[in-house]
């Protein structure tokens, strides 16, 4: 269950300028269109079951889709509608709804927003209306979809749930705009062909050490230590070196085979050995450049040997070839892993990790932010 909580700062906002007017000069007459209303789905699915398919075998009704539906709302003049696989339990929708209606209070305006769950049936239910007059029957609900098997949720499900609804979802609007947690190639091709009433954020892109190396070559200096490994064994430090490098056709049809493990493996050992030779800094290693959630992060806590420089470099090279294998069951192997200066986060309460996250979608080319996050984290992955 996620914990929410309305704290004074969120109230803190200027109800005079939303985050729609502030970006309606850099948008064009049919961008503007899409305002009209929002449909969001968190499909979180799409990441973590393709890439750990074993470690989330049970995952399920994990949604983090209901807080943003709540303050981007407000720059939609039809509000929104929340796509869900499971419904919120009481307690959580109890909280949200109250955080709703201070927000309300505060704005002294309504915020419009519809959380449509798909039940067995077939029926698309509106939840807040069904919690509010039918708190029992809705109760009923979320024990019925508690004893249900997980495999109903995969990572199309948001998508297809959207398209056996369309026409009600879309009934009497224009045009919608669809916000899914990580837009992908997956959602343009699904859905292109409904693009009379639809619009989609631009595709995405993860990679972190492209994002460095971009950013670092516009001048952004001041940016943590990264050294980027390309799973040929290539080490790159300049964003010329790494547009050079994805070039290379070999890169993207990798076997995770025990040769081209070894390589990835001594070229990351390399890479620690670099960041404390030549710039005396602590390492992080993350074996996947791109992605989100952390899963492929190792953590010097938890694996100590493969950053210890007292310990035989073989040793080091066979514990992180032992982990790769283990970690990583896919055909291929990652493209990209990072090396990072290791950056000591802030704590939160309850002495947890704090991670900075910046949170938006990207339309036409152009970044629109909406929230900045503090994310808790546990060993370099998210809890």
């Amino acid at each position: 269950m996620v914990t929410l909580r309305a704290d004074v700062d969120v109230l803190k906002c200027n109800s005079n300028i939303n985050f729609h007017e502030r970006h309606l000069s850099t948008l064009s007459n049919n961008e503007l269109a899409a305002w009209e209303q929002l449909i969001i789905f968190d499909g979180i699915t799409i990441q973590i079951l393709e890439s750990e398919p074993g470690s989330f075998a049970n995952f399920r009704g994990f949604d983090r889709s209901l807080l943003p539906a709540l303050w981007l709302s407000t720059g939609f003049r039809l509000g929104s509608r929340i796509l869900v696989y499971a419904p919120p339990n009481s307690v959580e929708l109890h909280a949200y709804l109250k955080l709703k209606y201070l927000i309300e209070q505060h704005l002294q305006r309504i915020i419009r927003i519809e959380i449509l769950y798909e039940h067995l049936n077939g029926n698309l239910i509106e939840l807040i209306q069904l919690f509010e007059d039918k708190p029992e029957q809705y109760k009923t609900l979320c024990e019925e979809i508690a004893q249900q098997p997980s495999k109903d949720l995969y990572p199309k499900y948001h998508i297809d749930m959207l398209k056996r609804n369309m026409e009600v979802i879309t009934k009497d609007v224009q045009q919608s705009f669809v916000f899914p947690y990580d837009m992908t190639e997956l959602h343009r091709r699904e859905l292109q062909k409904y693009s009379d009433r639809l619009s989609l954020p631009d595709i995405s892109n993860n990679d972190k050490a492209q994002h460095h190396f971009f950013l670092k070559s516009k001048g952004f200096t001041d940016l943590p230590r990264l050294i980027a490994i390309s799973v040929d064994g290539s080490l790159i430090d300049t964003y010329e070196e790494y547009t050079n490098v994805i070039k290379r056709r070999n890169i993207y049809q990798t076997i995770n085979s025990p040769r081209d493990i070894e390589i990835f493996a001594q070229a990351i050992i390399e890479a620690i050995n670099q960041l404390k030779h030549r710039f005396n800094l602590p390492a992080f290693v993350k074996l996947d450049s791109s992605g989100a959630g952390g899963w492929s992060s190792m953590s010097p806590s938890v694996h100590p040997i493969i950053y210890d420089f007292e310990k035989d470099q073989q040793e080091r090279l066979v514990y992180l070839q032992q982990y790769i294998r283990a970690t990583i069951t896919d055909e291929l192997l990652p493209q990209m892993a990072v090396v990072e200066e290791l950056i000591e986060p802030e704590k939160r309460p309850g002495d947890i990790d704090a991670d900075y996250t910046v949170c938006g979608f990207v339309l036409s080319g152009t970044f629109f932010p909406t929230s900045i996050n503090l994310c808790g984290t546990e060993n370099g992955a998210y809890v």
